[in-house]
């Protein structure tokens, strides 16, 4: 029976007031436990949160773009500057005479001393927080400027009160591809096993893309906890195309603005070598930053693979980070032709390209094509992942040797800064480690 009201109630001459009778017990049906997952109201929950995200994104695109087109000088452009201070928390700044955006009232000090940190308490700096790197070696203080006084001007007085440290804004980066078109399927290529990490976006870890992998989120955005995209969830539906993968994900982009920084994508590189993690994939492109080149730098020594993008500024576009930086592995995408995607970056630091046009891959409704820089570094980081068990110096130059045995020559023969040293194929020939014979 269907009860639409509260029990009938009646009087208890015990109590001497009217009480409501004893409920009944449940029945069989009202044991069994709803899923959450099926549940309509949940569906809606979760679909309303993935629009909202979408909005969000959107939005901080949008003003990205709207910025871009808006006139120096104008008063649109002021406006747009204003809103991403306040809403996102990232403003502008000029580094060696060029505009870099940057996160609002941040100054990086790496291996700051005692009498620097002293110095610069007494000239109004404002401690935020510490950060020790024990993998790499490395100490971060967040400094926060004196009131009214320009990010660009606390820089300089920082550097010319304490000229053997080093310091710098804390860039802002940002994921290097998207999507568009329909949905449609996924393929696999190999079943091996292999762990690796990946500094992205949150991952929707319940995609049907991800039954065979296991994946474990840590967040390091300025959200207050992982934020599920499309981006992150793709790279990942990537990377398990190869096998059963242990996939470590560092969330960087957390919250309402879809920008990392320096700070944030270091400590995640941090956290997967401690993990033991051999492998990172970086699908992701910003500015020149000295805490992100020295962290690579510590990095790469002991025997870490770094992959990055190389971005999608066009082939006239200036040299993207990580992917410059010597040591770390810089991929560009083309389509299932061999021809470059249209706004890769292109230079010395294109070291190899791999399919990353129009590539299926999973998104937060299902499955869809992206294009974009991003989309190809999964492609050689998980073939390397596969080779590369653990962070080791000696086996690394076998395991690019045997990468480079799979390359195909494209454009100028040898290698030219707009392949690199050529196209590396998406299937690999086998699955088993040629290295350890595993």
């Amino acid at each position: 029976m269907l009860c639409l009201g509260p029990a009938p109630s009646a009087y208890s001459a015990t109590v001497g007031r009217w009480v409501a009778p004893p409920p009944k017990p449940p029945t069989a049906r009202q044991h069994q436990p709803q899923k959450a997952k099926g549940h309509p109201h949940h569906n809606r929950q979760r679909k309303a949160k993935r629009q909202q995200q979408r909005e969000r994104k959107q939005d901080a695109r949008h003003l990205m773009i709207a910025l871009r087109a808006a006139p120096p000088g104008s008063a649109e452009r002021a406006r747009i500057r204003a809103e991403l201070r306040s809403r996102y928390g990232l403003e502008f700044a000029k580094i060696k005479r060029k505009e870099r955006l940057v996160r609002r009232g941040e100054i990086v000090a790496i291996d700051m001393s005692p009498a620097a940190a002293r110095m610069a308490r007494q000239m109004g700096f404002r401690w935020l927080r510490r950060k020790s790197l024990p993998v790499m070696g490395l100490r971060i203080d967040m400094w926060r400027p004196p009131a009214k006084m320009s990010l660009e001007v606390a820089l300089a007085k920082l550097q010319a009160a304490d000229r053997d440290g080093r310091y710098e804004l804390n860039s802002a980066f940002e994921p290097s591809g998207n999507g568009t078109m329909p949905e449609g399927a996924l393929p696999k290529f190999a079943h091996g096993h292999f762990k690796i990490g990946m500094i992205d976006t949150g991952v929707l870890a319940s995609h049907p893309a991800l039954e065979e992998a296991s994946v474990a989120q840590k967040n390091f955005g300025r959200g207050e906890a992982i934020t599920e995209r499309d981006h992150g969830t793709a790279i990942a539906s990537l990377l398990a195309q190869y096998g059963t993968a242990d996939i470590k994900v560092a969330d960087v982009f957390s919250g309402d603005a879809a920008y990392s920084d320096a700070e944030a994508i270091v400590l995640a590189m941090e956290w997967l070598a401690g993990e033991g993690v051999a492998v990172m994939n970086l699908s992701l492109a910003g500015p020149d930053s000295l805490l992100l080149e020295l962290a690579t730098e510590k990095l790469t020594s002991k025997g870490y693979v770094i992959v990055a993008a190389v971005g999608n500024d066009g082939p006239d576009g200036v040299a993207r980070y990580p992917a410059a930086y010597d040591g770390v592995i810089g991929v560009t995408a083309v389509d299932n032709s061999k021809t470059i995607l249209e706004h890769a970056n292109q230079g010395s630091f294109v070291d190899y390209a791999a399919v990353g046009v129009n590539i299926e891959a999973a998104s937060m409704d299902g499955a869809k094509p992206y294009s974009g820089t991003s989309f190809a570094v999964p492609i050689i980081a998980a073939q390397l992942a596969l080779e590369a068990k653990s962070p080791d110096p000696a086996s690394l130059m076998a395991i690019l040797d045997l990468l480079e045995k799979r390359v195909e020559d494209l454009g100028i023969p040898g290698r030219d800064p707009v392949y690199g040293k050529g196209l590396v194929p998406r299937t690999p020939p086998e699955v088993k480690n040629s290295i350890s014979g595993e």
